[in-house]
């Protein structure tokens, strides 16, 4: 009875026009393997997070979340971090100062002028573009820099950090009677993509812009040794930022402008 059931719902019933039901299988190529398009590494795609939560996932240990450098020290690579995220997006203009509307320019490696001050779907983005716009529109890289990052900046990153899943609080007491708050990545996938882009500036043959300014700011804030890398050395990261960027790069004019800032490990 069993056999005669199983056969016949392997045939269409009469009256309809239904296939056998069969298991679906993949298509497959004549060489025997299944049509599927490669894998890519998820870090080497398109799409990546902004800067500075790259800088600040690498600037914190990664089990108990506390800084590894002082906080104003990482404030001040964090505001060097966005206006080089305001520069790859065509917001500002890094080593030149000029009038945009007249379209004349003169090299000076200190000045930042702001090209379009219109607003963003970044807050972050938005107070770096309202602190320009109320500075004058052309202002001293390292003073905006110093102002920039006074203004509980990197407050305002952990917290955003925090409302898009990306960080958790957590808290530990001291004594039983001092308790503090800590905040650390709710996934390893994070800082580990953060340390891979700074890996592919020493690997590959052309890194990409923005993994180029990440090397850039990491080795300017000395946060090199806090790199964990498997199969490399961070030595090959300034080798490749010595080649890829010069003393006429813009990125070369952020650097110059943080390294002052770098505090004592704490």
């Amino acid at each position: 009875m069993t056999a005669q059931m199983a056969e016949r719902n392997n045939h269409p019933r009469r009256g309809t026009t239904t296939p056998p039901r069969r298991r679906h299988q993949p298509e497959r190529d004549p060489s025997g393997r299944p049509d599927t398009p490669p894998r890519t590494p998820r870090y080497d795609q398109a799409e990546r997070t902004p800067l500075r939560t790259d800088l600040y996932l690498i600037a914190h240990c990664d089990d108990t979340g506390r800084p590894h450098l002082d906080k104003r020290s990482i404030a001040v690579g964090l505001a060097g971090a966005i206006l080089l995220e305001l520069l790859h997006a065509g917001r500002v203009r890094l080593g030149w100062h000029g009038n945009p509307d007249h379209c004349t320019w003169q090299r000076n490696h200190t000045q930042t002028t702001l090209l379009n001050a219109t607003p963003t779907d970044d807050p972050i983005h938005d107070a770096a573009i309202g602190l320009l716009w109320r500075m004058g529109g052309t202002v001293e890289t390292q003073r905006f820099i110093e102002q920039f990052a006074t203004v509980n900046l990197y407050e305002a990153v952990r917290d955003h950090l925090t409302n898009l899943g990306i960080l958790h609080r957590y808290h530990t007491r001291r004594l039983l009677l001092f308790r503090t708050e800590h905040r650390r990545p709710t996934s390893a996938v994070h800082p580990v993509k953060a340390r891979a882009r700074i890996r592919n500036v020493a690997a590959l043959h052309q890194p990409r812009t923005k993994d180029t300014m990440l090397a850039a700011l990491v080795t300017a804030l000395g946060l090199a040794p806090y790199i964990r890398f498997k199969d490399h050395s961070t030595g090959g990261v300034k080798v490749r930022l010595a080649e890829l960027i010069g003393p006429e790069h813009p990125i070369h004019d952020i650097t110059k402008a943080i390294t002052p800032y770098r505090l004592t490990f704490q």
